[in-house]
């Protein structure tokens, strides 16, 4: 009995706050607009208390791997050696800092191409086993859509596209015009996603938070 008690205060408090929240954005009337601040202000605080034990408890495991002697341990001291040096710099100086900026710039920036480099090649390698499992018109009209962008995204060995038809006209239909399209069609369907979610929460349909 306790434990439905405790499950309907959480849905009870749920409902409540997703209310009020939703009606301060329609209904300027006093109190609800500060209520919905208040309560927005509380939810930011919380993400970021979640946040910062994610890194803890990050931390942890890492300092377990290291005192168990695995094969990875160096790379788990190196994540915690830049993990403290990154976060002492940036209460120091801010994420603005010229140390900040620096590793910023020449770390973070270069690593994240790397692993855009490597995600190319991963992209290349599933299209040649695409193209061994099965050849459909739809995986077809895949392997010709990355073809087009990555001749018509850059120089290659230095040398630009001979055919200027692929970067001035192929590839921006692809990137601006065919991608954004699907990309604003997900943005669509994930909003849409988020609201039947909440809304199934504010009803009591769904109880995540442990009713």
């Amino acid at each position: 009995m306790r434990l439905n008690l405790r499950g309907s205060f959480a849905t009870i408090v749920a409902i409540l706050t997703g209310a009020v929240v939703l009606l301060g954005y329609f209904l300027p009337i006093d109190p609800i607009p500060s209520l919905r601040t208040s309560f927005l202000t509380a939810g930011i605080f919380l993400a970021a208390v979640a946040l910062w034990m994610g890194i803890i408890n990050l931390v942890s495991v890492h300092i377990d791997k290291m005192q168990e002697g695995r094969i990875n341990s160096i790379n788990s001291g190196a994540l915690i050696l830049f993990l403290v040096i990154s976060l002492v710099i940036t209460l120091i100086q801010g994420p603005t800092g010229e140390v900040s900026q620096f590793f910023f710039n020449y770390v973070q920036i270069p690593i994240e191409t790397s692993i855009m480099a490597m995600l190319t090649f991963s992209l290349a390698y599933a299209i040649v086993r695409l193209l061994q499992r099965r050849l459909t018109a739809f995986s077809a009209l895949f392997v010709i859509s990355v073809w087009f962008t990555l001749l018509g995204s850059g120089p290659i060995f230095g040398l630009q596209v001979p055919v200027p038809i692929i970067g001035n006209l192929i590839k921006p239909l692809l990137t601006e015009v065919l991608a954004v399209s699907g990309a604003r069609g997900i943005l669509i369907g994930v909003g849409l996603g988020t609201v039947a979610t909440g809304l199934r929460i504010l009803i009591g349909a769904d109880r995540p938070f442990g009713g």
